[in-house]
């Protein structure tokens, strides 16, 4: 077994490999297609064959793509030197593979996770066709934001992150908020319910494309008010960011926490199945 930083011999077998299993990594894949500079990318190869792919970015973001689970003891030898001094703040992926990479931190840095948060992994296959975005009340339209809708846009993000991602205002980081959205701005694949009321106008719901693979796109950062639940809002926001990737000839993803349970139904409702678990740990 080798382990080796992905260079341009190694692309075109890394990137057959990643095809086979993208719906549980497409975060991974769209780093890899990306060719971010910030990025250490390397892969697992054994007699000229890929066995996994692995990243970490320089803020400590680790991706990876680990599916045979019974070569996981070979892993480790690599993955003690690659991660000896490197900066650590969460291990994201299929459940598998993250739980070994929780007991290899604890083993080798004596780190452990200041958060777990586990989901179902849900994928909506292309095949299913576009969904009827339901009809909106009077003055609500779903669009396709652009960079003039940052600032309401962030309010969302920030109850998303706070409710869905942290739990608790604590860890809260407006610019990295900010960061995040510019990025989906720029990228076109931000979408949100807006409507009129009292005078004012003011997004409600939004949805936006996290990642996009080789035949899969990944949904994420779904939100709604409060005060606008149970009203459709999410559900059409959601509707809109689909047909966006259907359109696109691509099949969805998304991960929604276990316990959220409205969230796993309306998922449902849009035609998404599980097909695995998923977890995210904080260091």
């Amino acid at each position: 077994m080798e382990f080796r930083e992905i260079d341009s011999s190694l692309a075109e077998p890394c990137a057959a490999f990643l095809r086979m299993h993208e719906r549980s990594c497409a975060s991974l894949v769209d780093s890899f297609r990306s060719r971010r500079r910030d990025v250490l990318q390397a892969a697992f190869v054994q007699n000229g064959s890929v066995r996994g792919v692995v990243s970490c970015s320089k803020g400590g973001v680790v991706l990876f793509c680990l599916p045979f689970t019974s070569e996981y003891p070979s892993y480790t030898p690599f993955l003690r030197r690659l991660f000896a001094h490197r900066e650590l703040f969460c291990v994201n992926g299929e459940e598998t593979g993250a739980v070994y990479f929780m007991r290899f931190f604890a083993s080798e840095r004596q780190l452990s996770p200041e958060q777990i948060n586990r989901y179902y992994l849900m994928e909506r296959d292309k095949r299913l066709g576009p969904l009827a975005v339901p009809a909106l009340p009077p003055m609500y339209t779903a669009l396709r934001c652009a960079d003039d809708d940052l600032p309401e846009l962030l309010v969302l993000e920030e109850g998303f992150e706070k409710e869905d991602v942290l739990q608790s205002d604590q860890g809260y980081d407006a610019a990295v908020a900010r960061a995040k959205l510019v990025q989906q701005l720029r990228k076109k694949v931000l979408f949100a319910i807006r409507g009129r009321q009292n005078g004012f106008f003011r997004f409600v719901a939004k949805s936006a494309v996290n990642a996009q693979g080789y035949a899969v796109g990944q949904l994420g950062g779904v939100y709604t008010l409060p005060e606008y639940r149970r009203h459709g809002f999410g559900y059409a926001a959601v509707c809109t960011a689909v047909n966006n990737l259907t359109a696109a000839g691509l099949s969805c993803v998304l991960f929604v926490r276990e316990t959220n349970t409205a969230a796993y139904s309306l998922y449902y409702k849009a035609g998404f199945v599980p097909v695995g678990r998923y977890i995210i740990s904080y260091y």
